[in-house]
């Protein structure tokens, strides 16, 4: 094949200095190529390293001042992991704090998995109190009940690795990642 018939791929970054004024250059010093052979795929734009004293990156807004201190957004505590039913094998993260469980795709643990029998919207919830290092449920705004190793549960219940909750014909296993030997 001969040098002609073959594509070539180039990287090209749109400089900008301090003053304003804009360069092209080519990634890794490679020449402008001209003809209809070359495509030209992702521009992006870089500022002169004297346009600010600092890098900022980018993070998502955060509304717990505890979670900028760390520098994260939502570590995961533990896992609730499909034993049973609709989505058998699935597992979820669980983060700090109150994570609500049921269908919808709002919910921190999603079960959209055509068990009927879940709520669209907080089910239960699955709470991580990082101050004490433990893991509880609460019953939420649904109709339908959940139950805690075969034990009803509406209030906030501590639980322990490996128990099992059930809503509808799905069976969660909790697993602790968090707890007295680790904390975020």
């Amino acid at each position: 094949m001969s040098e002609d018939n073959k594509t070539r791929i180039i990287r090209r970054t749109q400089i900008v200095a301090s003053d304003g004024s804009e360069k092209t250059a080519q990634a890794g010093g490679l020449p402008e190529f001209s003809d209809d052979k070359t495509r030209i795929i992702g521009q992006n734009s870089v500022s002169d390293a004297s346009d600010s004293p600092k890098t900022k990156l980018f993070r998502p807004k955060r509304e717990n001042s505890e979670e900028v201190k760390n520098e994260t957004v939502d570590p995961v505590v533990g896992w609730l992991v499909i034993t049973a039913g609709p989505g058998k094998g699935k597992s979820f993260e669980l983060g700090i704090g109150n994570n609500s469980v049921g269908r919808d795709k709002s919910q921190k643990v999603s079960l959209d998995f055509g068990d009927a029998a879940i709520s669209r919207e907080n089910h239960f919830k699955a709470v991580y109190e990082p101050k004490k290092r433990k893991f509880y449920v609460a019953g939420g705004d649904s109709r339908n009940l959940a139950y805690l190793n075969d034990e009803l549960f509406n209030n906030l219940v501590e639980i322990k690795n490996y128990d099992r909750i059930s809503i509808g014909e799905t069976e969660l296993m909790f697993i602790a990642f968090c707890g007295e030997q680790f904390s975020w």
